[in-house]
């Protein structure tokens, strides 16, 4: 009898599809294999929308539940990562959606770096982590959907053409909603902390 061998995690579109085709199969092990190649960005992304990591990681386990119950959903001619951030997004949203405080909301963020001293040129001396702490904050005078795309293209480095794929929609959607938030950003910006303005946007 030919003895079953536990691959381990490889890289790439063909590794992802080769767990997909595993899962669906009822494989436990390859999902393991998933999470545990995709849970760090997955978290990441999670606790930047919801703002809390601990609802963020019960979120994560809905996620790959989900991806469990409906392996055979999953379309090929997509990324894995595109399927993955789609069923995250909109378990984000419904979570969003029933939260009870719009305070509560605005509350979440990390803390904005305190005022200083700043040099002629703040953002070359600013840390990478404050920077994306103001975003985060500021990220919050968002609509759910500019959030999500200003989220994904400027923390997580996602591709147009994959957020589209993410929110279902075309890509001069997707770079419509990018051009809105950023301008709300810039705005916001402005008004708080201006001598970041050309720092990041």
């Amino acid at each position: 009898m030919q003895k079953l061998m536990v691959l381990p995690i490889q890289e790439g579109k063909d590794a992802d599809l080769n767990l997909i085709e595993r899962i669906k199969e009822g494989e436990e092990e390859a999902l393991k294999v998933l999470m545990e190649k995709k849970i760090d960005k997955l978290l990441s992304f999670c606790t930047r929308m919801l703002g809390d990591r601990e609802e963020a990681k019960d979120l994560c386990q809905m996620v790959f539940l989900r991806i469990w119950e409906q392996a055979d959903k999953f379309d090929s001619s997509y990324s894995l990562n595109t399927w993955i951030y789609r069923i995250a997004y909109n378990l984000c949203i419904d979570n969003i959606r029933h939260k009870k405080s719009v305070d509560a909301m605005q509350q979440r963020f990390l803390q904005v770096v305190k005022e200083k001293d700043v040099s002629p040129s703040p953002h070359k001396e600013l840390q990478e982590e404050e920077i994306e702490r103001i975003l985060i904050e500021l990220s919050e005078n968002l609509t759910p959907k500019q959030k999500t795309v200003f989220l994904l293209h400027e923390i997580e480095e996602v591709s147009t053409p994959e957020i589209a794929k993410v929110l279902k929609c075309n890509q001069a959607t997707v770079r419509n909603h990018l051009f809105h938030a950023r301008r709300i950003i810039s705005e916001k910006l402005k008004e708080k902390y201006p001598e970041y303005l050309n720092g990041r946007l």
